[in-house]
């Protein structure tokens, strides 16, 4: 995915690449994008193994599923002062402008104001903490955003499972294994097209909802979708089907595969 920062040079290095590409024996790529670019250098696919963007799976599943399984999930929420019965929406990660915090503040903005008893909480940190909280502030929305910083990565569980869905309004992204950690927890996740896991990892109206780009107000829209349980619980059992597909375990014997092309090379 292009990232829009680089400008000029991006376009040169996307070309100065190439060779560098051509070098190996053999390629392991992460998702669709990665074996995209390897094929436009001119590598043949039988060469490339698929070994995919991965988070320790094992964790995620079996304390999300024992959260939820002891009712804690309930004791989170009245941890973070959110009644039972919102609709909460989760935003994890840096918290700069490539992540789109303040695009995740003003996707809240609409769709608070077309339902009321909705919540959201940001986890992360990043040098647009401040910014983002001052938005929140300016819109009104102070009482209901919850911003609990920095968490490492086995406690941000308790945030998947206390939020209805999580969102990425990245402005771009190279893969973003939140994805696959909300995933594993059973929770839907709204990401665009300038993120490598859009129609690979997440799958438009499967295990969630693709956005051709990080505006607002098609997050809204998808978003209002997702208040029906019924969809919202579908879309979360198939996510946690898919994410388990990308694991270490299931990718271990092409990981082989690759070192094997390599040595016998």
């Amino acid at each position: 995915v292009r990232d829009p920062r680089s400008g000029w040079k991006g376009r040169v290095t996307r070309i100065a690449r190439i060779p560098i590409l051509r070098a190996f024996n053999a390629w392991q790529y992460g998702g669709n994008y990665s074996l995209r670019a390897l094929r436009s250098a001119g590598i043949p696919e039988s060469k490339c193994y698929r070994v995919p963007y991965s988070v320790n799976s094992a964790v995620f599943v079996s304390e999300s599923d024992r959260l939820v399984g002891e009712g804690l999930v309930t004791a989170e929420r009245e941890h973070l002062n959110l009644p039972q019965d919102a609709f909460v929406i989760l935003f994890i990660g840096q918290l700069d402008w490539v992540k789109g915090p303040d695009l995740g503040v003003e996707v809240f903005r609409g769709f608070h104001a077309r339902h009321r008893n909705s919540y959201m909480i940001f986890v992360g940190s990043g040098p647009e903490f401040e910014a983002t909280k001052a938005l929140a502030v300016r819109y009104g929305l102070g009482d209901a955003i919850r911003f609990v910083g920095f968490q490492p990565s086995r406690m941000t569980v308790r945030f998947y499972t206390a939020s209805n869905v999580v969102i990425f309004p990245s402005r771009y992204e190279t893969w973003a294994r939140s994805v696959n950690e909300a995933m594993l927890c059973k929770r839907p996740c709204l990401v665009n097209r300038s993120m490598a896991v859009a129609d690979d990892l997440v799958v438009e109206g499967e295990t969630g909802k693709v956005l051709s780009g990080p505006h607002p107000g098609s997050y809204v829209t998808a978003l209002l979708d997702l208040l029906d349980p019924i969809v919202c619980q579908r879309l979360g059992e198939s996510a946690r089907r898919r994410a388990l597909e990308f694991s270490y375990e299931s990718s271990l014997e092409e990981a082989v595969n690759c070192l094997r092309e390599t040595a016998n090379a």
